[in-house]
């Protein structure tokens, strides 16, 4: 903040306190680049959360499948499992159970 002094109209010098126009421009830059910085990382908070739920309901949803296959292991056809291709022939090699 500056002192400037000014002249009243009956010629007498005094100090006037105030804020130029460059310090309050500044002020405004510094505040909005920080404003641009609190919303980058709401919008990375936002799609972390997001990414967090999907990754619960996969979980939980492995979890729930898994519990039914134990429960009952000879009726995996039931689950709608794609089964498994033991059928192969790789290099010569036959990889049959």
């Amino acid at each position: 903040m500056k002192l400037m002094t000014s002249k009243t109209p009956y010629g007498i010098n005094r100090k006037v306190r105030g804020f130029t126009l460059i310090e309050v421009l500044i002020a405004l830059v510094i505040m909005s680049v920080g404003m641009l910085g609190i919303a980058g990382l709401y919008v990375h908070s936002m799609q972390a959360g997001r990414t967090s739920v999907l990754r619960h309901n996969a979980v939980t949803l492995a979890g729930d499948i898994a519990d039914r296959i134990r429960a009952n292991p000879r009726a995996g056809a039931a689950y709608g499992l794609a089964g498994a291709n033991n059928n192969c022939v790789d290099g010569g090699i036959d990889c049959t159970i």
